[in-house]
């Protein structure tokens, strides 16, 4: 196969060779797709306390349960267009959950529309007796729900959200919120938004030591193009206002990234291209509490031919300190780029980080995560031709540590037919981490490194076989180096979509089986998970019940800490 052949993948902002205008043309398709497997390039994530809040599908544009069609395919290798954005919450237009997207043409001119008012809905809320009962399944949303994302704090207290409809809001698709409280259970849905543009690509952060919180998303609330959006949660005060944090009209704003600290500092990066000039670069912007959100500044300068740059991912490092990595293309290459920050200082400046060596060689999905104090790591997927006709398909991983490590690690490969996925990752702070991806031949794949830094071999989660992934693998990390990773794939009779997870033993460092997390009538897809330093996690997803009232609906269990993720009965 050809490098350069990716008529079986999705499309992408940053292809090895080729950035296509047309995809600035129309971003509300185009702005939320990448390739999964790594030989495509582009895409990116975002971590989330110390997982990735990223999920994306692993199918075709005809069927994906994700994108605008009501059937899933069978096959990895047809990925297209439709495939959710990997580097952020993908909110793709969905007959599953009944939410209509506003087209371009009714775009709104201005953001005075948006509102701080919550709307509850009762009916989402879960019911008192799941409360420490690690087998409850509880419905936090009402219905039209889709593509939630899930973020927990060290005191177990936890924020779903997700996009859909709700009643009393607006027109257009709503940003919805719902907390977790430990010892209470979930509330009731609120709405963070309430502008007639629908919203795209939302994420959540919590600082976990306080339990402040940050929304990002993209909404059409300039005519003709996105802008960025975010709102702060401080548990003594609520919610703030929603908040623009890039300013300029007409431009547009994708892949934000935005971290929050436990004194309510926050920072956040992003992919922003100027009115009518086809290139993107990386902007950032940081909120102190005596003066607001800052004025955003420039990034990087690459001012090459075909420059573009994009799929930031962010981590915080403590005392005031963060780190970006992006993809960084021009001149024939794709790079992976890094700046680092200080509260005291700003921004450094840029340099490469991982350098394309040339035509033989493509990196992707560059995914940053917080690995304890001072320190985080890099995982990214890489393509690398072996000049016989064959090529190998590899995840890698890099370490900071109060400075960039130079060793390179492989934590996963494919050689001579197979692509994997782009990657996740999750680290407990204290030395333990995990990667996750699949295999175009629909195998789960996971690593993990042990405290000493050593990273093991690859282990097969689920066997590459006839029960299609429908999605990338999440994984998270608690305290004591358990692990929970989640994904979903066709039911055994290909007749529906189940979500799936497995558990990881911090006393063995082994994988157990996979086991169906739900047993729900319709298709659940799109599982995310997230885990505290206590061992509290909890799992968020959305089930689509395709024979019936009430169509989508956000569902979700949570596991105490000194509990384990049990499976439930197989579904009748």
């Amino acid at each position: 196969m050809n490098k350069y052949d990716y008529s079986f993948l999705s499309q992408d902002f940053f292809t090895k060779k080729i950035v296509s205008l047309k995809h600035l043309v129309t971003p509300a398709i185009t702005a939320a797709t990448c390739s999964l497997l790594v030989a495509c390039g582009g895409g990116g994530g975002g971590g989330n306390n110390n997982s990735s809040p990223a999920s994306s599908s692993l199918t075709s544009v005809a069927s994906s349960v994700s994108s605008s069609s009501s059937s899933v395919p069978s096959s990895l290798s047809s990925l297209s267009s439709s495939s959710l954005s990997v580097s952020s919450l993908s909110l793709s237009s969905s007959s599953l959950s009944s939410v209509s997207l506003s087209s371009l043409s009714s775009a709104p001119s201005s953001t005075s529309s948006v509102s701080s008012s919550a709307v509850a809905v009762s009916s989402a809320s879960s019911s008192s007796s799941s409360i420490g009962d690690a087998t409850a399944i509880s419905i936090i949303s009402p219905p039209g729900a889709a593509s939630a994302r899930v973020a927990i704090d060290d005191q177990g207290n936890a924020w779903a959200i997700w996009k859909g409809i709700i009643d009393g809001a607006s027109g257009g698709d709503n940003l919805i919120a719902n907390r977790y409280v430990k010892g209470s259970g979930w509330g009731t849905a609120q709405l963070l938004e309430n502008d007639g543009a629908s919203v795209d690509k939302a994420e959540i952060y919590i600082d976990p030591s306080s339990g402040r919180a940050v929304a990002t998303w993209t909404q059409l609330t300039s005519a003709g193009a996105y802008d960025l959006w975010v709102r702060r949660y401080a548990p003594a005060t609520g919610w703030a206002e929603p908040e623009r944090i890039e300013n300029s009209d007409g431009a547009m704003g994708f892949f934000a990234k935005t971290i929050i600290d436990s004194n309510g500092n926050a920072l956040a990066v992003w992919a922003q291209s100027p009115v009518n000039l086809g290139r993107f670069s990386i902007w950032s912007s940081h909120y102190r509490a005596a003066s607001g959100w800052s004025e955003p500044v420039l990034l990087e300068d690459n001012n090459v031919i075909g420059g573009q740059d994009g799929s930031p991912s962010l981590a915080w490092l403590g005392d005031g300190k963060a780190l970006v990595v992006w993809l960084n293309s021009g001149n024939n290459r794709v790079n992976i780029a890094t700046n680092s920050y200080t509260a005291a200082g700003g921004w450094a400046g840029d340099e490469i980080l991982v350098a394309d060596t040339g035509g033989n060689m493509s990196l992707n999905h560059p995914l940053l995560i917080n690995d304890g104090a001072g320190k985080a790591l890099l995982v990214w997927g890489q393509w690398d031709s072996l000049g016989d006709g064959t090529f190998t398909s590899r995840i890698l991983a890099k370490t900071y540590n109060n400075g960039w490590a130079n060793d390179i690690a492989v934590v996963g490969e494919d050689s001579g037919s197979d692509l994997v996925s782009a990657p996740r990752a999750a680290s407990n702070g204290n030395g333990v981490a995990a990667a996750t991806w699949g295999r175009k031949n629909q195998a789960i794949m996971a690593n993990t490194r042990a405290a000493n830094g050593t990273w093991g071999t690859q282990s097969i989660i689920k066997p590459g076989n006839a029960d299609f992934v429908q999605s990338v693998p999440e994984v998270a990390i608690d305290g004591t180096a358990n692990g929970l990773l989640v994904w979903s794939q066709e039911s055994n009779d290909n007749t529906t979509k189940d979500s799936w997870f497995a558990n990881l033993s911090g006393s063995t460092g082994s994988w157990a089986s996979g086991q169906l997390l739900e047993n729900l009538v319709g298709t659940a897809v799109e599982p995310m998970v997230a885990a505290n330093s206590a061992g509290d996690r909890v799992v968020v997803w959305y089930n689509f019940n395709s024979f019936g009232s009430p169509g989508s609906e956000i569902y979700a269990r949570y596991f105490p800490a000194g509990t384990t993720a049990a499976p439930v009965p197989a579904e009748n």
